[in-house]
């Protein structure tokens, strides 16, 4: 599948990494605002956040952190407007969202993984004529790989 869910998920919208999408958003927008401190970006968070948090803290695992993480940036590459040159506004918006969620214990690897259904989910999502779809697969799954590991 895309995008795994850990052997204890209890699925659809109870899901851990479905509810912690929403957190990580919030966490891009404060790290892109400036807030890079993983302290102090959790101490920024509402709290709606941090009763997100607390209520999937237990069970949490590093696929439901990757999922979490990997919904998130198909949401955040999804919103990249139209115009510019789709390789370098993909490949900003990516290196932002690895530096906003690595300090959190998801697998940057599945990004490079799920690539190719990464970008159908975009694309889905925004339309071809988006960024991403613009780009193509095979040129976003190049991205992604450049991206993860230039790190």
């Amino acid at each position: 599948p895309p995008m795994e869910s850990c052997d204890t998920c209890p699925g659809g919208e109870a899901c851990h990494g479905h509810n912690l999408r929403p957190v990580l958003r919030r966490v891009f927008a404060l790290h892109s605002a400036g807030v890079t401190n993983k302290f102090e970006l959790l101490d920024r968070l509402s709290e709606e956040d941090e009763a997100l948090l607390e209520e999937h803290a237990r069970g949490l695992t590093a696929v439901c952190w990757s999922k979490a993480a990997l919904l998130a940036t198909t949401d955040l590459l999804a919103e990249l407007p139209a115009g510019g040159e789709p390789p370098t506004v993909v490949e900003e918006r990516l290196r932002a969202v690895v530096a906003a969620f690595e300090r959190f214990p998801w697998r940057i690897g599945d990004l490079v993984t799920v690539a190719p259904e990464l970008h159908q989910l975009v694309v889905d999502q925004a339309g071809d004529d988006a960024p991403v779809g613009a780009l193509g697969r095979r040129a976003f799954v190049n991205l992604c790989k450049r991206v993860v590991w230039d790190r």
